[in-house]
């Protein structure tokens, strides 16, 4: 396992074109794009900020998400940090047989053409972190 560099901070927001305001207008960050993933029931609009991207993430319909799940325990706001790996199956086998544990024994589809998996909180002090590996071009 090794990590490459932090790859982006994710806020959980209710309003995504709202909480976009403060990212673009405000603070005036580059505006990436947005993408949706419908698997996961989320829509992302990412920002540019120095070589990290800031991302918001919003529940897309009511339903099973982790995101809508986490805004209703918690409030909006800091979601996750993602790490990006050389090789996640590796990642999740290694930090497996170290006895942390992941929010699903799978890997899923991620935004920008990559994988991802969520290690549980409270295997990291409170904080989810995501590790990330692209599957080709980014």
């Amino acid at each position: 396992m090794k990590v490459l560099r932090a790859d982006h901070i994710a806020i959980a927001v209710k309003d995504i074109e709202q909480a976009s305001m403060l990212y673009k207008e405000i603070l005036g960050l580059e505006f990436v794009g947005e993408e949706v993933i419908s698997e996961n029931n989320v829509k992302i609009a990412s920002f540019k900020c120095g070589e990290l991207n800031i991302e918001l993430i919003q529940q897309l319909r009511e339903g099973d998400s982790s995101v809508g799940k986490f805004i209703e325990e918690n409030g909006e706001g800091l979601y996750h940090i993602a790490f990006e790996v050389d090789n996640l199956a590796d990642t999740i086998k290694s930090l497996t047989a170290k006895n942390f544990r992941f929010q699903s024994p799978c890997p899923m589809k991620g935004a920008k053409n990559s994988t991802i998996a969520f290690l549980e909180a409270s295997c990291a002090n409170g904080t989810v972190l995501e590790f990330k590996e692209f599957l080709g071009k980014k």
